[in-house]
């Protein structure tokens, strides 16, 4: 960027790496402004991608902001830019999808339809608006048509685990558990095919290092662990609850290789624990579940699932703690 101070493409380069590898929105809607401000002062004919990605930043701020001026006026900054840029450029197939899921994302079905429809048209082979498409299509149960949308996209992409995974819950709830749990097991084979070399090559250059959640768990329990006891049934249940969320904390290491990997196949392993309990076999969901726990003990998708264990098996103190 610096060796270049008037080219755009690398600010856009900057911005994308933010979005989509370092989690960073902020930055990443700067690096956007500042490839905004180099096309205005030379143009080079990325107007309508400088305004995309100032939107697409707008947006995903919109979606993780919980305070409610400061999410509306960005989901007004996405409306806005992604506008703009559908204006420079109208054959953008990109520019419709987010378009498209901006709308779903404020539950606005039918627009969101009608932009995904239009980014298909742009490019029937765009992987994410067809996933997107099959979403709205089950949002108005619609599930024959997304049965058969997903089956001709799983056909060009027999390895997206994304479409796998909406085609898993869809069988869940209209095929029953049992076809439900034969495409989940495939989805886990795949992503070993998919992934098992990347984890290895990573985990081959890791030092061992204590990670961010053993240091501060560590100060946590010399503080706090005096504090906690048990005046009732239930304070030993929330105390319990703790102690074994402070112990999976203590002993977690992040696992190597790309991180949305990892938390894919929490997601996938959750998902073959609402397979077993649906097959009232709460044995294997549990076990489920600890897969899922030692690849990121804190996410909450886990304490929900365990929710619905104790709920099958009418515990319902423990599910609503």
């Amino acid at each position: 960027v610096r060796l270049l101070p008037t080219k755009v493409m690398p600010c856009l380069i900057a911005a994308r790496i933010c979005y989509q590898h370092l989690n960073q929105i902020s930055e990443g809607m700067q690096w956007s402004m500042k490839a905004l401000a180099r096309q205005t002062s030379h143009p080079q004919n990325l107007l309508s991608r400088c305004h995309l990605y100032i939107g697409i930043g707008a947006h995903y701020g919109a979606v993780i902001s919980h305070l409610k001026q400061e999410k509306q006026r960005l989901h007004s900054l996405a409306a806005e830019s992604f506008l703009k840029s559908q204006q420079n450029d109208p054959n953008d197939h990109l520019v419709e999808y987010y378009l498209g899921l901006q709308c779903a994302s404020r539950a606005q079905v039918s627009e969101a339809i009608a932009h995904t429809k239009a980014a298909l048209k742009l490019c029937p082979e765009h992987a994410p608006s067809l996933h997107l498409m099959v979403l709205l299509l089950t949002a108005q149960k619609q599930l024959t048509e997304a049965h058969t949308l997903l089956d001709t996209a799983l056909q060009d992409f027999p390895d997206n685990l994304n479409l796998l995974y909406i085609k898993t819950h869809l069988q869940l709830q209209t095929h029953g558990p049992e076809v439900a749990l034969a495409t989940a097991k495939q989805m886990l084979s795949l992503w070993k095919i998919l992934y098992e070399e990347q984890v290895q090559q990573v985990q081959g250059e890791q030092s061992d290092t204590r990670s961010f959640f053993q240091l501060y768990t560590s100060e946590m329990s010399d503080k706090d662990s005096s504090s906690l006891h048990a005046h009732s049934l239930a304070a030993s249940r929330v105390e319990q609850a703790l102690s074994e969320v402070a112990s999976s904390i203590s002993s977690f290491t992040p696992r190597p290789g790309p991180q949305r990997a990892w938390l894919l196949q929490l997601q996938v392993w959750l998902l073959v624990a609402e397979i077993y309990l649906a097959l009232d076999q709460v044995s294997a969901a549990a076990a489920s579940i600890q897969e899922a726990t030692s690849i990121f003990p804190l996410s909450h998708h886990i304490m929900y699932t365990r929710g619905l264990v104790h709920e099958h098996k009418h515990e319902f103190m423990e599910a609503k703690q």
